[in-house]
C-alpha cells in the first residue's frame, strides 16, 4: 500500500497533551480508516514549533516510536529524565510508560511519530 503525499491530511493543534505551543502533522495512517486494518493508529510527519512541547503523558494501550527528521530539542524520558535529541535520532515508548518532547527555541522540530496497538 502506498499514500501519496496529495492523499495525507495536514492537522494543527494548541497545547498537545498539556504542552505548550503548537504542533502541525500531516498525517498518513489513522486507526479510524477501515480500509487500513492495521494495529497501527497514527503514523504523520509532525512539526512543533519553535519552543512548542508535547506534555509529558502515559501510552496505556499502545507504543509510540518517534524519528527525529530536523531540529533539535528534549526528550522526557519515563523517569522524567530529559536527553537532548537531534536528527536521526529515534525514540520508544513503551506500553504503560510516559514520555514528552520539547523543542529548542530556535527552530521547529520536525519527527515522523508511529503509535501502534
Amino acid at each position: 500500500m502506498i499514500i501519496k503525499a496529495e492523499e495525507r491530511k495536514p492537522s494543527e493543534r494548541r497545547n498537545p497533551c498539556g504542552g505548550e505551543g503548537i504542533i502541525y502533522g500531516l498525517g498518513s495512517v489513522r486507526a479510524e480508516d477501515p480500509i487500513l486494518n492495521t494495529r497501527i493508529s497514527m503514523a504523520a510527519q509532525m512539526t512543533l514549533a519553535p519552543g512548542a512541547s508535547v506534555g509529558v503523558h502515559v501510552h496505556e494501550n499502545d507504543e509510540e516510536l518517534y524519528y527525529i527528521v530536523s531540529g533539535h530539542g528534549s526528550y522526557i524520558k519515563n523517569n522524567g529524565d530529559r536527553e537532548d535529541i537531534g536528527p536521526g535520532d529515534v525514540t520508544l515508548t513503551r506500553r504503560g510508560e510516559r514520555h514528552g518532547i520539547h523543542a529548542d527555541k530556535n527552530e521547529p522540530l520536525v519527527f515522523f511519530a508511529v503509535i501502534v496497538k
